[in-house]
């Protein structure tokens, strides 16, 4: 099974949950990347097993994690509160499933 999350920019979404083998994980950063991050972490334990934050303002990451059967929590933050988007650029992401 696999699935895809995403939220439009700058509104929060709580985490999801995934049960897939590959994840590629697309984020547009805003005006201030390193204020975002994200994790995935095995359920089972809550261990984080990939993680990535933000270095170049307004340009996109994407990234292929590939995992160990079982189930997984992705989250993503802004450290600063503030949200992905709008008045500080046009962020965003997208998850799905890399299969």
């Amino acid at each position: 099974a696999g699935g895809t999350a995403s939220a439009p920019a700058g509104v929060p979404a709580a985490p999801v949950t995934f049960r897939v083998y590959c994840l590629d994980v697309l984020v547009t950063f805003d005006d201030y990347a390193d204020d975002t991050s994200w994790v995935i972490a095995r359920g089972a334990d809550g261990e984080v097993v990939a993680s990535s934050s933000g270095t170049n303002d307004g340009v996109s990451s994407s990234d292929r994690v590939c995992l160990d059967p079982g189930e997984y929590e992705f989250a993503i933050s802004d450290v600063y509160g503030d949200g992905m988007c709008c008045k500080w650029g046009g962020g965003g992401y997208l998850v799905t499933d890399g299969g």
